[in-house]
């Protein structure tokens, strides 16, 4: 199977919209893209860079199989998660439990995956999702066993940033 040909610009385009769309449906925001990188040769750490004084933060994940396998990942620091949380439900951003912010990672997770992989179906890959799972805390790590290409892009939301990845596996 390997890895399917589609170019760097056309993932980084297709992170972008997804990104855009799911922060713009469920909150109404502008969630521009800042930088993107292939880290595809490297080892690939958490964020660290946006994500430094973060006191927890929250990695929702979606897996995605078919014709292009993978996952993506989006990371979220614990205020901006509570910020958007906010949004979404109405309730003060202090009174957002973890477990509220955690499940909404997971279905923040799920529609970026979901918008992803329509991007990539319109390129003439099929897949289907897996079910998304949110891990939260202070050190968090991915492996990079199986990934063919690994892209990270950052996002400004709500005065703070995000990170979306998407990790391509090379199945021979």
């Amino acid at each position: 199977m390997g890895l399917p040909d589609i170019s760097y610009e056309e993932l980084e385009t297709n992170i972008a919209e997804s990104i855009s769309n799911v922060f713009k449906t469920m909150i109404d925001a502008d969630c521009p893209l800042q930088t993107s990188a292939d880290l595809s040769t490297g080892d690939v750490d958490m964020p660290r860079d946006g994500m430094r004084d973060a006191e927890s933060v929250y990695v929702g994940s979606v897996g995605f199989l078919g014709e292009v396998n993978g996952v993506v990942y989006l990371y979220l620091d614990d205020a901006l998660m509570r910020k958007i949380a906010s949004k979404m439900t109405d309730e003060p951003a202090d009174q957002i439990s973890s477990e509220i912010a955690s499940d909404l990672c997971g279905e923040l997770a799920n529609m970026f995956g979901g918008g992803l992989k329509t991007g990539i179906a319109k390129l003439g890959y099929e897949s289907t999702l897996t079910i998304p799972t949110v891990l939260s805390g202070e050190e968090l790590f991915v492996s990079t066993l199986g990934v063919g290409r690994y892209i990270r892009t950052e996002f400004s939301l709500l005065d703070g940033e995000l990170f979306a990845d998407l990790a391509l596996a090379d199945i021979a």
